[in-house]
C-alpha cells in the first residue's frame, strides 16, 4: 500500500473516532450566561461527559435541553426527594407507574440561576466532567 493510501485510511480512522466521541462520550458546551455564577460563568467552556447521565445525585452541574437547546444547571434534589414551594411539600416521584422505569419519568429539580425547573432524566445531555476559568473571570 502507498504511503498516501495509508495516511488517508489514518485520517479517516481519526475522524471516525473523534466523531463517535464527541456524539457519544464527550462534548464541549460554552456556558450562554451568568445564571451560574460563581460556579459557571458566562462563555466558559465546559467537558460534558454524556455517558454519566443516569446517576445524578444533589450539586452536580448538569447540561440538559431538548432540540439543541441546552441549558447548564446545579442539581438541587433528585427522584425521591421531598421539596418544599410556598410551604407546601412535593415528593418528586422515583418512576411514573408501579410497573415502568423510562428515562422520561424520572424527573430532577435543576437550578438554572434564576429559576428551579423540573427536567426529565431523558433530557439531559450529561455532567459537567471540569471546567477551566478564562483569563477574563479570574
Amino acid at each position: 500500500m502507498s504511503d498516501v493510501l495509508k495516511f488517508i485510511v489514518a485520517l479517516a480512522a481519526c475522524i471516525v473516532v473523534m466523531l463517535v466521541i464527541r456524539n457519544y462520550g464527550l462534548a464541549l458546551y460554552t456556558v450562554p450566561d451568568d445564571s451560574l455564577q460563581p460556579m459557571l460563568s458566562k462563555g466558559q467552556r465546559v467537558l460534558v461527559n454524556k455517558l454519566e447521565r443516569s446517576r445524578l445525585k444533589q450539586g452536580d452541574a448538569v447540561v440538559f435541553g431538548n432540540d439543541g437547546a441546552t441549558t447548564a444547571g446545579r442539581v438541587v434534589a433528585v427522584p425521591g426527594d421531598t421539596v418544599s414551594i410556598d410551604s407546601v411539600q412535593f415528593l418528586i416521584p422515583t418512576h411514573c407507574q408501579a410497573d415502568f422505569d423510562c428515562d422520561y419519568c424520572r424527573l430532577y429539580l435543576v437550578e438554572t440561576g434564576h429559576q428551579q425547573v423540573l427536567v426529565p432524566a431523558g433530557t439531559v445531555v450529561g455532567t459537567v466532567l471540569r471546567w477551566r476559568k478564562d483569563k477574563q473571570t479570574e
